[in-house]
C-alpha cells in the first residue's frame, strides 16, 4: 500500500490515505511500480424489484484493475473494465461472496440483472468475489467502478483524501528506492 507522507508533519504518524487526484497522477507518472490501483469505503441502500426489504450496504469504489493488481479472480463473472471505470460510465456491481449467499441465496442467474442502489437502477452484477476474499474488511458487501463514487470535479480533488492506493514494484526495484525513478 501507499500513503501520502508529510515531510512537515509532527504527529507520530505523518501518513495520509490518498486523494483521488493524486492517485491519477501517480499511476501516470510512475516508473517504479508494476501498476497502480486504489479502492475506498462508500456505502448504498440497496433495494430490490420484488418486495425485498431494503437494506443500506457498506460497499467500495475500487479501481477497475484492483483485483488484477491483487491477484484476485471473481469466482462468477469478471472484474471491472476500464470503459466502466470512467465518469458517467454505466456503472456496474460486483458482490462479495456473503452477500451473493445472504441476500441473492447464491443464485448465479442474478449475473447480468439490473440492480438498484440508492433508487437507481444500474446495469447489473458482473462478478462475484471469492468466498475468501481479503479485501478491504469484512463488513464491505459490494464493489462498484472506484469513478463512480465521485463527481467529475472530486475524481480529480487532490485534497479530498480516503483512497488506499495499491502498487506491487516492477521486478529488480527495491523498496527502498524511490518509486518515481
Amino acid at each position: 500500500m501507499v500513503y501520502e507522507h508529510f515531510r512537515a508533519s509532527t504527529e507520530s504518524n505523518p501518513f495520509n490515505t490518498v486523494a483521488a487526484g493524486d492517485f491519477h497522477d501517480w499511476r501516470e507518472q510512475t516508473h517504479g511500480f508494476a501498476d497502480m490501483a486504489a479502492w475506498h469505503t462508500t456505502g448504498f441502500d440497496l433495494t430490490g424489484e420484488h418486495a425485498e426489504l431494503p437494506e443500506a450496504v457498506h460497499a467500495a469504489g475500487g479501481s477497475w484493475n484492483l483485483f488484477s493488481v491483487l491477484g484476485l479472480q471473481p469466482a462468477l463473472g469478471r472484474t471491472f473494465t476500464a470503459e466502466e471505470d470512467q465518469p458517467g460510465a454505466n456503472h456496474v456491481v460486483m458482490l462479495t461472496w456473503s452477500l451473493f449467499q445472504r441476500r441473492f441465496s447464491a443464485d448465479p442467474s442474478i449475473l447480468g440483472k439490473e440492480i438498484r442502489l440508492d433508487g437507481i437502477g444500474l446495469p447489473g452484477w458482473v462478478g462475484v468475489l471469492p468466498r475468501w476474499s481479503p479485501i478491504p474488511e469484512p463488513q464491505v458487501q459490494l464493489w462498484v467502478p472506484y469513478a463512480s463514487t465521485f463527481t467529475p470535479q472530486t475524481i480529480a480533488a487532490h485534497d479530498d483524501h480516503g483512497s488506499f492506493g495499491h502498487c506491487p514494484l516492477k521486478p529488480g526495484v527495491s523498496a527502498d528506492q524511490p518509486p518515481g525513478r
